[in-house]
């Protein structure tokens, strides 16, 4: 599968990524090193896909649902209940800047923004949510709950790196494989992932939406697993050319489904986590 070069800049072909070796215990850690395929003195390249081109006109990300009221009422977050609720977060060093309502850093902010979300989701189904934090390496916590995620955030360093691939290739993994061995059938997977900007190092854009298009091909149907793209923090064209990418080109690279929907920082503000993830659904 050749995805286009417009976004990516990379230079040589790619060889088969190998799966993460995971901890048995929580949480999960995968280390910097692991899994970056290397080759001497080489480097990649993506050849161009004719007529699908990466569109870097688009001055804001498109959740396919901005014409709909976003109002945040029960009613509306309601909808989360039919899912099962995960939420990936970026804990990149770039993190720390201080671009958020009330001089807050995207960090501190994304605190807040979990914890109300916590909140919310508790009141709707026992359990709590998996929260995964992800740089160079990735943590799982599951079975959070709104008075877990200041522990989680004080205990997270931020680092360097912000290699989604892996905290979204173990999600998926594990719910297909939930999917395989389960009696009754799963609920929808729906997947936030909360990031300021593109995925580094070069190569990772590559291995997210090659993840992503090989994902849609093992569905049935366009259901199963949704993720929905938060950006946090302004100034970041290189992160909102990326999220755009993922929402509008990745059938037109190969994918079965459009599995990705985005919200942009504005709007991220305008409506807190939980109404944007729920304005997320509008459609179904």
């Amino acid at each position: 599968m050749h995805l286009t070069a417009a976004l990516f800049c990379l230079s040589a072909p790619l060889g088969q990524a190998q799966p993460e070796t995971l901890s048995s215990q929580k949480p999960y850690q995968v280390g910097i090193e692991q899994n970056v395929h290397r080759q001497s003195g080489a480097k990649f390249r993506l050849k161009r896909k004719a007529g699908a081109e990466f569109d870097t006109t688009q001055n804001s990300l498109s959740s396919g649902t901005q014409s709909s009221s976003l109002t945040g009422q029960v009613n509306e977050i309601a909808k989360l209940k039919n899912y099962r609720l995960e939420v990936i977060i970026d804990k990149s060093m770039s993190m720390r800047h201080k671009d958020c309502p009330d001089g807050q850093s995207r960090w501190q902010w994304c605190l807040k923004q979990a914890e109300n979300l916590g909140d919310e989701i508790a009141r709707l189904r026992p359990g709590g949510i998996t929260i995964s934090t992800f740089a160079g390496n990735f943590e799982v916590h599951k079975d959070v709950t709104g008075k877990d995620i200041a522990a989680i955030f004080a205990g997270t360093n931020l680092s360097l790196g912000t290699r989604l691939s892996l905290p979204l290739r173990n999600r998926i993994e594990e719910y297909l494989a939930k999917t395989k061995t389960s009696a009754k059938p799963q609920e929808p997977l729906l997947l936030a992932v909360i990031t300021d900007g593109a995925p580094a190092p070069k190569i990772e854009p590559y291995l997210v939406s090659d993840l992503l298009i090989k994902t849609s091909k093992r569905l049935k149907n366009g259901g199963e697993i949704k993720l929905v793209f938060l950006q946090v923090g302004a100034n970041s064209n290189k992160g909102r050319k990326f999220l755009n990418f993922l929402d509008n080109q990745l059938v037109a690279n190969g994918a079965s489904f459009d599995l990705v929907s985005t919200v942009s920082f504005e709007e991220l503000m305008q409506t807190g986590l939980a109404s944007a993830l729920s304005n997320s659904l509008a459609s179904d």
